[in-house]
């Protein structure tokens, strides 16, 4: 049997990186810097003064990033000895991929997909899932009611246009979940991560013009929460 955990890799921009207090002790910081690069060190201090766990590794010049590439790639071969699973099987890849043969199958023979019930609807916005609200402005809080410190790791992936703009409201919205449950939480632009989303903990959530669609699931390690939009507005975030 699988089980029951995951490895969630983030990279840290300086300005991204929190107080030690916003983490959870189930952490462990790499840092992968050129010798003389001093950028992140003050608060690399600070999260060892607090007993967290770094992993230094100093490199003489840019060409030995490539190593870096593989030792990593070994890494995640080992780890994922380490909590029984099979590295390099993705059987979430195939059942989407059956699944999604099983759409279009059923598209040419009736003319049209499947349809979704939503689980609420206010105004625009629709959310389907299995989750029990009375309106919209309860959907994320309630939620994210399944993630805990130090067992869970929220993904946000986004379904809008990829720009500075986008990225700084979801990083908001990133750094208000990280302080409030201290899990590790990254974000990423979709489609992209599609072929792997099952086989993550994950919360999906995206800003988006209305009208809203939201789609709600879980899976074996965690949460999933996807919303897009089929509209031209401009423009609205959580």
């Amino acid at each position: 049997n699988r089980a029951r955990y995951a490895v969630c890799p983030r990279r840290y921009k300086p300005s991204e990186i929190l107080s030690p207090n916003d983490y959870s002790r189930d952490r462990v910081f790499v840092y992968i810097h050129l010798k003389g690069d001093n950028e992140y060190e003050q608060k690399v201090n600070d999260l060892i003064k607090n007993d967290f766990t770094v992993i230094e590794i100093e490199l003489n010049k840019i060409n030995e990033l490539g190593a870096q590439f593989f030792a990593w790639e070994m890494a995640t071969v080992i780890a994922s000895w380490v909590i029984n699973i099979q590295p390099f099987d993705q059987p979430n890849v195939e059942s989407a991929k059956v699944i999604a043969r099983e759409m279009m199958s059923d598209y040419l023979k009736t003319g049209k997909l499947n349809v979704l019930e939503p689980t609420l609807v206010e105004d625009n916005i629709k959310v389907y899932g299995e989750i029990c609200v009375m309106n919209v402005s309860e959907v994320l809080p309630e939620y994210l009611t399944n993630v805990s410190e130090g067992s869970s790791y929220v993904a946000i992936q986004a379904y809008v246009e990829m720009n500075d703009e986008a990225e700084a409201v979801i990083q908001k919205l990133r750094t208000k979940i990280q302080k409030e449950f201290k899990v590790a939480t990254t974000i990423g632009f979709g489609p992209r991560f599609l072929h792997s989303t099952g086989q993550k903990k994950l919360i999906y959530d995206l800003s988006s013009p209305k009208p809203y669609h939201i789609l709600l699931s879980h899976n074996l390690a965690g949460s999933l929460l996807a919303v897009y939009y089929t509209s031209e507005e401009k423009h609205h975030s959580y």
